[in-house]
């Protein structure tokens, strides 16, 4: 009974909590045949909080299903941590996108962040189990059947390449772009 007690006041505390704002900037997308995600693109982005200094950087993609977003790294910088920021990332992205979350490939110094992230949000985010190596070629045959897209997008990268666009300019563009 003490436990349970203990559990409840923990949970008390938790639904509580109010985290602080982020927001998103300077997008850089990577497109490619090679991605996890294509014809979608990688997402690197900024984490910025509410007086806008930069407190860390994120890197995701949706799936070409657009069922989920999938998470390969939050990286919060040092003098920034401990504060709620990387929740707050999490909150930011299921509200932005209206989708569930899934984490890539997490290392092991993050697997407490996650555990305690899928304590802490489970009002708020909808997250997914974590996808290993070995899954991530069973979650891609889910939009196989996207590969013309992918093709194409490819053929697409080589022709801005022979036109003389930086790998930037050639990656950083989609189909319709």
């Amino acid at each position: 009974m003490k436990k349970l007690i203990s559990f409840l006041r923990i949970r008390r505390k938790i639904s509580q909590r109010i985290f602080p704002e982020v927001t998103l900037s300077d997008l850089k997308k990577e497109y490619g045949g090679k991605k996890f995600a294509a014809p979608n693109a990688d997402i690197t982005a900024a984490i910025k909080d509410i007086d806008g200094n930069v407190v860390g950087s994120t890197v995701y993609t949706i799936s070409p299903l657009k069922d989920r977003i999938y998470l390969f790294d939050i990286e919060i910088t040092a003098g920034y941590r401990r504060r709620g920021l990387g929740l707050a990332l999490l909150i930011f992205l299921a509200k932005e996108y209206n989708l569930p979350l899934t984490v890539v490939q997490p290392i092991s110094p993050a697997f407490l962040f996650w555990e305690s992230a899928r304590i802490e949000l489970a009002h708020i985010v909808n997250m997914t189990e974590s996808l290993s190596m070995g899954d991530m070629n069973s979650e891609k045959a889910r939009w196989d059947h996207f590969q013309p897209q992918v093709q194409k997008l490819e053929e697409l990268i080589a022709e801005r390449f022979r036109r003389g666009e930086t790998y930037y300019q050639a990656v950083g563009r989609g189909l319709d772009e």
